[in-house]
This record gives C-alpha cells, sequence and structure tokens, in this order.
C-alpha cells in the first residue's frame, strides 16, 4: 500500500521512514542499489539527488523486506494456531 505507482517518486523523508520501519540500514540499501554508504547517505541529508531508477530499486529493497516480514509474521500465527 506505501508503495509508488509507475513515474511517481516519494520524497526522500518517506524513504528514509521506510528503510527504518522495516529495519535495514543504510548499508544494506547501499549495497542492493550497489552504491556507496556516502551515496546513501548523501541523499538521506538532500546533498545529491536520486534518479528515478535508484528511487525504485530503494523501494523494491523495502517491499522485499515487508515481504520477508508478512512470511515470517504468518508462519507465527500458524504455529500458534497448531
Amino acid at each position: 500500500p506505501f508503495f509508488h505507482s509507475e513515474g511517481i517518486m516519494v520524497g526522500i523523508d518517506k524513504l528514509v521512514f521506510l528503510r527504518d520501519h522495516y529495519g535495514l540500514r543504510q548499508k544494506d540499501i547501499a549495497d542492493y542499489l550497489g552504491v556507496s554508504i556516502s551515496w546513501v547517505k548523501q541523499v538521506e541529508t538532500c546533498r545529491m539527488d536520486i534518479s528515478q531508477e535508484y528511487h525504485d530499486k530503494w523501494l523494491e529493497a523495502c517491499r522485499i523486506r515487508h515481504k520477508k516480514e508478512e512470511v515470517k509474521n504468518n508462519a507465527t500465527k500458524v504455529g500458534k494456531n497448531k
């Protein structure tokens, strides 16, 4: 529900919020995007612009973490119902 439609970008504050919310470190985002941690820090502090491509990959990293959490939570619920 929080993910964008193609061509629409969310603000940097939202990208940082999502990264934090899903427990991703700046290093995790940097590794996923194939960039340096310094680049991620510069984007997060608005010292560097982010392209649509990197923006979308950033959201993709959050989406993957979100899906992993859903699977984990569903498995926990199933285990409790036994």
